[in-house]
């Protein structure tokens, strides 16, 4: 209980003391009343103290109100609704001036010349930047010459760029085997064309996705075939390349994860018809 009493009387008195009224009246007493405070702390004794501020600072109440309340409330009001005024118009005339000289010593230093050593040291450091960005320049048109040659030169391709650019290569000629062979025969229909030159143009790797989905009694996850899988590039192409040919299809995920790959009815034809389900 005595501690939530002395909680709460400390909180009082810190609003207060906060108080821009309580602060400026403090103050203003102060200097009003500055000696009382010298008496204070003086080397006199409490009894001739208190005698001494009785009968010769305040020995009336007459003399008490004018310095003790009347005068440091003036002062504390004047300060919070007068002082404001005059210190605006000083801080901006201050703010001002700072302006101006700034902005003059700007224009004289912009209008003074370099030393000679000055002058030397910026040449090097703007010759030491022509030099790096020529660097920069050089390297990245090495890297545009050196892509080039690559797209020029398959065989020097890296392996994992070599399979993918092999992959399209089989695509073209299955499409260009598909045109010549309903060109040949025309007795034979669109279908046995396309079997019979596709075939012999899958690569193992296209075939073993065509087993892995066909034999899962459940609906293959397409992001799970990918992350099985050791070159990820060339097996995002192989399921493209066989979705465009129809073996293959996606089915949304029910949940939401993704597509789920299943062979269509023309994938388990091809598959039993070429007699690659058990490779």
């Amino acid at each position: 209980m005595f501690k939530e009493i002395l909680t709460s009387v400390r909180a009082q008195l810190y609003e207060r003391a906060v108080s821009p009224l309580m602060g400026s009246f403090v103050i203003s007493w102060l200097l009003w009343n500055y000696k009382i405070i010298l008496v204070l702390f003086s080397d006199l004794d409490l009894h001739e103290t208190i005698k001494y501020i009785e009968i010769t600072l305040y020995p009336t109440w007459n003399d008490f109100l004018p310095t003790g309340v009347l005068f440091p409330l003036i002062s504390a009001l004047a300060y919070i609704f007068i002082y404001p005024y005059p210190a605006r118009w000083v801080f901006r005339f201050t703010q001002t001036q700072q302006t101006i000289n700034s902005n003059l010593k700007k224009e004289i230093e912009g209008k003074t010349l370099l030393t000679e050593d000055e002058a030397r040291k910026l040449r090097l450091k703007i010759n030491e930047l022509e030099r790096e960005f020529e660097s920069i320049i050089e390297e990245k048109n090495q890297e545009i010459s050196d892509l080039k040659t690559e797209l020029q030169s398959p065989n020097e391709l890296s392996p994992a760029k070599q399979g993918v650019l092999s992959e399209i290569s089989i695509n073209n000629e299955i499409k260009q085997g598909d045109l010549d062979g309903i060109k040949k025969d025309g007795s034979k229909t669109i279908s046995e064309s396309f079997f019979s030159n596709t075939s012999s143009s899958l690569s193992n790797s296209q075939i073993n996705i065509l087993n892995k989905i066909g034999n899962n009694p459940f609906k293959y996850q397409e992001m799970g075939l990918v992350y099985e899988s050791k070159n990820k590039i060339s097996t995002r192409y192989d399921i493209n390349l066989l979705i465009e040919l129809g073996l293959i299809k996606e089915i949304p995920d029910e949940m939401g994860n993704g597509n789920n790959l299943d062979l269509t009815q023309k994938g388990r034809k091809f598959m039993i018809e070429n007699n690659l389900q058990k490779l």
